[in-house]
């Protein structure tokens, strides 16, 4: 099956491409482990393929009520989560990298239909609507070190160890603590506020290394968060935050956006009155609508690569076809030439061996006339006249077997060509 408008990766027979509606009518259509057969797959692979993609399955025991007309209840398909992807695929090897677009454009590019932009069933705006009624009214941060998410308490414990060990040992550390400066603890807090906030949202954050690299999976998309220093544009424009009265140094947090045309960057930055602390929520849902903008615009990307890979197929295919087709025009061209070059030859040999043989004529007349030996003179008109048959084309076995498909072959062939 080939999903045209979003590349699918699907050349081995053993991988099938569905859509989230057409799983799960499968899925209610018939028990598991008879689609899961059909599909080359384990009925425990499909049930996982499902659950990862919120495609609800029939209950233990659905059938059996169904079969003995007992009530069941079918569970509805909720809407795609944000940046999960909509064409799932089902068996084959998970690690085959083939494309069935690309195959088939290499077998006839002009049989594959017009590629159609992807459509995606729900707005962005609805979308947005949807997230935002899942993030928590109040999103609180803690004022302490305490009671904070495990992935960031990892880095608070790992940064404890590197102070006692810099206080406790008699030789120079290069591994210092990370986390004692007041900048450094209140990011670490905003980060825990956000992995918290992220996961009731159903995100999945994540905290890597020892500096705290922060990113947070939306479905299939992963999108990078760096919370770093704020840089004000001149002394004059410094917020409250970095005045005399406020030591506190202002923060700066950036989400890369996909677009279609590339990748932009959004920011917030602590405000007068307003720190980033009190903007979260609004951070939390730009950061899941960002997931799903991430997902939108590389469908919107593998589509405009699927057309131009098309329509560069049909071209090169057709100019091949063209190159061919001169190939073949020179071809028959040459063989032309070649034969009236033997045909205009055939004619002054004949115009020559015609001469001839009025020259015998006249040469055996004037002979008779002189009384000339009739042997001598019968002997070399003999000669002459076997000279005359043997440059005559119309005397000649092979030419005159020959002359009706050298002639006519070439010009079948030129008859059937392309566009002839």
């Amino acid at each position: 099956m080939i999903r045209l408008g979003i590349t699918v990766l699907v050349a081995d027979p053993q991988i099938h491409d569905l859509t989230r509606q057409e799983l799960y009518d499968l899925a209610w259509t018939e028990p598991l482990r008879s689609i899961a057969a059909r599909l080359g797959i384990s009925d425990s692979g499909l049930a996982k393929v499902c659950r990862q993609n919120g495609i609800p399955t029939p209950d233990r025991g659905y059938w059996t009520k169904l079969k003995t007309g007992k009530p069941t209840i079918k569970a509805r398909l909720p809407l795609r989560e944000p940046g999960m992807p909509d064409i799932l695929r089902v068996g084959g090897y998970r690690h085959y990298y083939g494309s069935a677009l690309t195959s088939q454009l290499q077998v006839d590019p002009e049989s594959v239909p017009e590629i159609q932009p992807p459509v995606f069933s729900e707005s962005i705006e609805e979308l947005t609507e949807r997230v935002r009624k899942r993030i928590p009214k109040t999103v609180r941060v803690s004022k302490t070190m305490t009671n904070l998410h495990p992935q960031v308490s990892r880095l608070v414990a790992e940064d404890a160890i590197r102070k006692e060990q810099e206080r406790t040992s008699p030789y120079f550390v290069w591994d210092k603590p990370l986390y004692d400066s007041p900048f450094e603890r209140r990011r670490l807090r905003l980060m825990s506020a956000l992995c918290m906030v992220l996961t009731e949202a159903r995100a999945n954050p994540r905290v890597k290394g020892k500096d705290g690299r922060f990113s947070v999976g939306i479905g299939t998309q992963w999108l990078s968060i760096t919370i770093e220093p704020a840089k004000p544009a001149s002394p004059q424009k410094k917020t409250a935050a970095a005045t005399t009265e406020s030591p506190q140094e202002p923060m700066r947090l950036t989400l890369p956006v996909s677009t279609h045309q590339g990748a932009t960057n959004d920011f917030w930055e602590d405000k007068d009155d307003l720190p980033l602390e009190k903007r979260l929520k609004e951070i939390v849902l730009a950061i899941i609508v960002g997931g799903e903008l991430s997902y939108r615009n590389g469908c919107l990307r593998g589509y405009k690569w699927d057309v131009e890979r098309r329509q560069q197929a049909i071209d090169e295919i057709r100019k091949k076809r063209a190159e061919q087709a001169r190939l073949e025009r020179e071809r028959i061209e040459r063989i032309q030439a070649e034969q009236l070059k033997t045909l205009t030859d055939e004619a002054a040999a004949w115009r020559q061996a015609a001469e001839i043989r009025s020259y015998v004529a006249a040469v055996q007349a004037e002979h008779a006339k002189r009384a000339i030996s009739f042997e001598a003179s019968l002997a070399w008109a003999n000669w002459a006249l076997a000279e005359a048959d043997r440059i005559d084309p119309l005397r000649r076995d092979d030419v005159r077997q020959d002359t009706s498909s050298r002639l006519t072959a070439p010009l079948v062939r030129f008859a059937q060509m392309p566009g002839k």
